[in-house]
């Protein structure tokens, strides 16, 4: 690869204004394709056996190393991460990190879905919620990675998860008319949806409707299914209406420049794909049934520290926030593995979910009912080695949790998939017989809850400042 392919590279997966190399997967990819194509099959595949059933399934963690920034470069920053063998990664000399499959910089675009994310949407179309979220510092290329930002101009090879997400529903949907235009029947029905939400500062925000203001409210169903009250959900009959809906939400999530990244990403995103089918049923006196599943793309915002980003005001406060819900995500990974090795003893622990509105909001994904895939993106960079150092131990402990994923029936005497209304309105089960003043103290609570977080992660930010002043003094 040349050297102007090679900063083009850079460019992308630092800032999502430039393009990302061609196509050329590392010669460590290639030696594990083979492997981590089995063991995800395993992994994801074997719930179609077991239809109707509740199935354990691991959370996937993948790590992505992008490549050095041009001005990375002219700083001179050297490269502290090696990838070994296609599942392994190496920090610094010796600290070394195993995960289901490792990326390098030149592994193109298409080698995660191919691997992770196809499997998930065959499993969408089985009933099986899924999850693939985006984790990492800012300026690792989350957003490239996950192609929730701007796609115009870029060519097939560029493009991220969620547009190929998109347009293998769609050749999905187009194989199925043609089965059941040559079956000669209409048994199969399908319908598409899409919400686009934020969390924008703990606000939670319809990027579908960027120019109304209401209010959003996070609610559990009585089947513990998590919703947002109040999100606009919009049918979505083809590709190039889905892909409009994208843009339109892409342009309106809040985004602003620091010191690290130009194009930094200021809010959690959550593009959510509803899948209704009306499927002919194999159970005896049933003759339909609704099948309906959720497929979570999530890009959540970079971790920060003050110093290197350069922020100030509201950019500080946004930093904070992003931070604290981070940490948040953090505990209850911990927290959720923590269960997972007490399991075998009948120990139970308190999953803090409610700490934040992200954390709410992945209750589903993480430890509930889906088939998730966690990509920590990185830089390579040992002037980020200790933000790199932090994401793979988050990310080596998700490895350690289990989610139950189970097929979504919602009606067995539905009449038609049509039924399902053109704008669905949540009902929230649970919560639906509280009075006002109910409802207001325990968002007072959770709020109270969300800004004692936000003032551990500032004294936390106030402590690593403190230490960098030390070594530099030193």
């Amino acid at each position: 690869m040349g050297s102007m392919a090679r900063l083009d590279s850079a460019r992308s997966l630092g800032g999502e204004e430039d393009r990302q190399p061609s196509e050329r997967p590392l010669r460590a990819h290639t030696a594990h394709s083979g492997a981590a194509a089995e063991g995800r099959v395993a992994s994801h595949g074997s719930e179609a056996g077991a239809e109707g059933k509740s199935c354990s399934v691991p959370v996937r963690v993948v790590a992505r190393v992008r490549p050095l920034l041009p001005f990375e470069t002219v700083h001179s920053s050297r490269t502290c991460v090696t990838v070994h063998g296609g599942q392994t990664l190496v920090m610094g000399k010796d600290r070394m990190f195993n995960f289901d499959s490792v990326y390098g910089p030149a592994a193109p675009q298409d080698a995660i879905y191919a691997e992770w994310v196809s499997p998930l949407v065959d499993g969408l179309f089985s009933g099986y919620n899924a999850t693939v979220l985006a984790y990492g510092q800012t300026g690792a290329g989350k957003t490239f990675t996950m192609g929730s930002g701007d796609n115009a101009g870029k060519t097939p090879a560029e493009l991220g998860v969620i547009p190929r997400v998109m347009r293998d529903i769609y050749e999905r949907l187009e194989q199925l008319t043609l089965e059941r235009t040559a079956g000669g029947g209409c048994a199969h029905e399908v319908r598409v949806r899409v919400s686009y939400i934020e969390i924008y500062n703990e606000e939670v925000r319809d990027l579908l409707e960027p120019g109304i203001s209401k209010t959003l409210a996070i609610r559990e169903k009585a089947d513990g299914s998590i919703v947002v009250a109040g999100a606009k959900q919009v049918l979505a009959s083809t590709l190039s209406e889905m892909q409009s809906m994208l843009d339109v939400g892409s342009v309106s999530r809040t985004v602003a420049g620091t010191l690290m990244n130009n194009q930094s990403s200021r809010s959690h995103s959550i593009f959510t794909i509803t899948v209704h089918q009306r499927l002919p049923s194999s159970r005896a006196g049933v003759p339909f049934e609704l099948v309906s599943a959720k497929f979570h793309l999530v890009d959540l915002a970079g971790s920060e520290r003050a110093k290197r980003t350069g922020n100030e005001g509201l950019r500080l406060k946004e930093s904070v926030s992003i931070n604290a819900g981070l940490l948040a995500l953090g505990n209850v990974i911990s927290a959720l593995v923590a269960i997972s090795k007490n399991k075998a003893a009948g120990h139970h622990s308190h999953i803090p979910y409610r700490q934040s509105k992200l954390t709410r909001m992945l209750q589903d994904s993480l430890g509930g009912n889906s088939r998730t895939v966690m990509v920590a993106c990185i830089s390579p960079s040992d002037g980020s080695f200790e933000e790199t150092l932090n994401t793979l131990k988050y990310a080596q402990r998700a490895r350690n949790i289990t989610n139950v994923a189970i097929v979504n029936r919602v009606e067995d005497d539905v009449p038609s998939a049509a039924a399902v209304p053109e704008v669905l309105h949540v009902e929230d089960e649970d919560e639906g017989d509280e009075q006002p003043e109910q409802v207001s103290a325990r968002e007072a609570a959770l709020q109270e809850r969300v800004d004692e977080l936000q003032a551990a992660n500032a004294k936390l930010q106030e402590h690593a400042e403190r230490v960098d002043r030390k070594a530099q003094d030193g």
